[in-house]
């Protein structure tokens, strides 16, 4: 039997395959870029200035990145759960719940998977370059080399 702080992890596990398969071949897309910057952005808030303070940081991102994922939004959403004291397993159940509704395609599955994996992690306090190599972990390698370049 999984002790409860684990209980939720094959719901986080089965939306990484997922996200994971639609992206395999995808090419080096910006907005993975820019969603590693801004997980880290926010990680950093937290760690400094405690979970209340991850809202205005989500609030001043910009969206610059125009799709039907509507970025700011769901960071935003993901924030607000974060800082209503909701514990890991919670964010789980839910934001995995949000991905399986909005059935997401592409680098879009790939960026709500990160988002997940971020707002999970800031829980342990995770340092900024712990959550840069997993969320570089889920990318290709070409995307990867891009990334290295990008963030330069």
């Amino acid at each position: 039997m999984m002790n409860k702080e684990n209980k939720m992890l094959p719901l986080l596990y089965e939306v990484r395959m997922d996200a994971l398969k639609k992206t395999s071949d995808a090419a080096p897309d910006e907005r993975i870029f820019y969603m590693i910057h801004y997980m880290k952005m926010l990680n950093w808030t937290v760690r400094v200035h405690g979970c209340l303070a991850i809202l205005d940081v989500a609030e001043m991102i910009e969206d610059i990145m125009p799709s039907e994922f509507n970025f700011k939004g769901k960071i935003l959403f993901a924030a607000d759960l974060f800082s209503s004291a909701y514990g890991p397993d919670e964010l789980i159940e839910i934001l995995t719940s949000r991905y399986w509704a909005s059935n997401y395609q592409g680098t879009d599955a790939l960026m709500y998977y990160m988002l997940i994996l971020t707002m999970f992690k800031m829980h342990s306090l995770i340092s900024n370059v712990k959550l840069e190599e997993f969320l570089k972990s889920c990318l290709n390698d070409k995307t990867i080399e891009e990334y290295e370049k990008y963030k330069i």
